[in-house]
């Protein structure tokens, strides 16, 4: 039997059970398995002998990128990982994979792995929260429209700072940055990033890299606060019949 199957859209909401709506740490699943427009994902449940839903995995179409899909695994066994990988990804077409960092070993023995970045997932904290005012700082918008914040010097973008997603209740913010920019040019982008977010009843959720520290000390001043959840961003590949023949012999 198999233990994967594809889930209609229209029953996406069979998958809510598995997920705690209100933490920061199923946040970014949690968007994209029940609120990311619909005809960009395909949904995949992981539902062994038949039983309800014990995980899912989304490959939805994103901004990110336009020629892979982002691959969103959400299961708690390394069976149920395995499974839905191996019926999710087609061999040889590279994904965006995201997932928690302690389950890296699970994917490593099927899927090739490269680019990898390892993530801390911070949250604002609205009580700590400081809004910051620079008078360089310009309001533009994202090509889906979504805000985009930015400082500008030399008629280049030093900082900035706009929206992953939007769900119904967190936000994941981004920051980018040249060389050029410094801590407080970063903090005045995602101050005016998660203010706007505030304004709109979300929580601002964001993720960066360890060695970052000016964007950690900046998010630091703005009011994030790290979670303790810890993410793996990569590329995968599940390898095709023929690769995978070469390397055994």
């Amino acid at each position: 039997m198999n233990e994967v199957t594809t889930l209609p859209t229209a029953e996406r909401g069979r998958l809510a059970r598995l997920l705690n709506l209100r933490a920061a740490g199923d946040a970014l699943a949690t968007y994209y398995a029940l609120q990311h427009p619909a005809d960009k994902v395909r949904l995949f449940s992981y539902e062994p002998e038949g039983e309800a839903p014990r995980g899912f995995l989304v490959l939805a179409q994103t901004g990110f990128d336009l020629f892979r899909p982002l691959a969103v695994p959400f299961v708690a066994s390394e069976r149920g990982m395995r499974s839905l990988l191996r019926s999710a990804l087609e061999p040889g077409r590279p994904v965006l994979l995201t997932m928690p960092l302690g389950q890296r070993l699970w994917v490593e023995a099927i899927l090739e792995l490269s680019e990898v970045t390892l993530l801390s997932l911070l949250r604002v904290d609205a009580a700590v929260y400081e809004p910051i005012l620079n008078v360089f700082l310009v309001e533009a918008s994202s090509p889906d429209g979504a805000p985009r914040y930015e400082i500008r010097g030399h008629g280049e973008s030093l900082a900035a700072a706009g929206l992953n997603w939007r769900g119904d209740r967190f936000a994941e913010v981004y920051v980018q940055r040249d060389g050029a920019a410094n801590s407080a040019h970063i903090a005045s982008v995602l101050s005016a990033i998660v203010g706007w977010l505030m304004k709109a009843g979300r929580i601002a959720l964001l993720r960066l890299e360890d060695g970052d520290q000016a964007s950690h000390a900046a998010a630091e001043q703005v009011g994030f606060r790290l979670t303790g959840e810890r993410t793996l961003m990569c590329q995968a590949i599940r390898p095709t019949p023929e690769s995978t023949a070469a390397n055994s012999r």
